[in-house]
């Protein structure tokens, strides 16, 4: 009997918290998630994570990415995210995501595409993580294509800042080289975009993070008109997100971090 209550307190323990963590994602991005669990379905999520042993953050990211809204309307069902359940806890213990079918294949993936574009951007290495959820399926709850989603974390504030700096000094640096990259007036328009937008969103929006590549400026992500860059030629077939943050500043749930070399 009291197994069963020192059970029960852990229970309810681990209920609280992963609600906790649920619930500050969702309220964080209300444009893009919503609840659509009751409290007794959330209650049986949490339930059968526990009985697996499943990190809070773990079961708390399966749960919000099925809040993704999407159209048309799609709930999963309980049954579904159990099984994703499974499916992370197989891919912690490999060490890769799902869109890949062996080690050497996501190794190949990462030495080959993430590394050369991080090292291109001048993005850090050392807290690199992959969240999404291709650690949690083989196919996406969108019914999308499955990507990896990547997520490089400054180790602080002030390195997000200085790499703010880094991108402001390369603007200018455009508008010196011969023949020169950028003209005067649309580096100061991009430098005036990357400021303001930092300063509203405390972020970095991936259409200001910029390299030189054969004498041309390339975007890391979409620029202001909405063109498609590097990314999406760069890595073709297998379609790739990154995104900076600041670590410890609403870290993505579920992640899993790889050492890059």
């Amino acid at each position: 009997m009291a197994a069963e209550i020192d059970d029960l307190e852990l229970l309810n323990k681990y209920r609280e918290q992963a609600k906790n963590r649920l619930f500050d994602k969702l309220n964080r991005d209300t444009e893009y998630f919503e609840n659509y669990y009751s409290d007794t379905e959330i209650n049986e999520l949490l339930t059968i994570a526990f009985g697996k042993n499943l990190p809070i953050d773990d079961i708390a990211g399966i749960i919000h990415q099925a809040c993704r809204i999407r159209d048309p309307h799609y709930k999963a069902p309980i049954s579904e995210l159990t099984v994703r359940m499974d499916n992370i806890i197989e891919v912690r213990k490999r060490g890769f995501p799902f869109p890949f079918i062996s080690k050497p294949q996501f190794n190949d993936y990462v030495n080959n595409k993430v590394i050369p574009t991080l090292d291109k951007f001048g993005l850090p290495k050392d807290k690199a993580y992959v969240g999404g959820s291709g650690l949690t399926s083989t196919t996406s709850l969108s019914g999308g294509t499955q990507d990896t989603d990547w997520v490089i974390y400054f180790s602080s504030k002030k390195k997000e800042q200085e790499y703010v700096n880094k991108l402001l000094d390369k603007f200018t640096e455009m508008t010196t080289t011969t023949p020169k990259v950028l003209k005067s007036g649309e580096a100061k328009k991009y430098k005036q975009g990357l400021v303001e937008d930092y300063k509203a969103k405390k972020r970095i929006h991936k259409q200001y993070i910029v390299a030189i590549e054969n004498g041309k400026k390339i975007n890391l992500f979409k620029d202001e008109n909405k063109v498609q860059n590097y990314i999406v030629d760069f890595f073709g077939s297998t379609p790739t997100d990154i995104t900076p943050k600041v670590f410890g500043d609403n870290d993505n749930i579920p992640q899993l971090k790889i050492k890059l070399e």
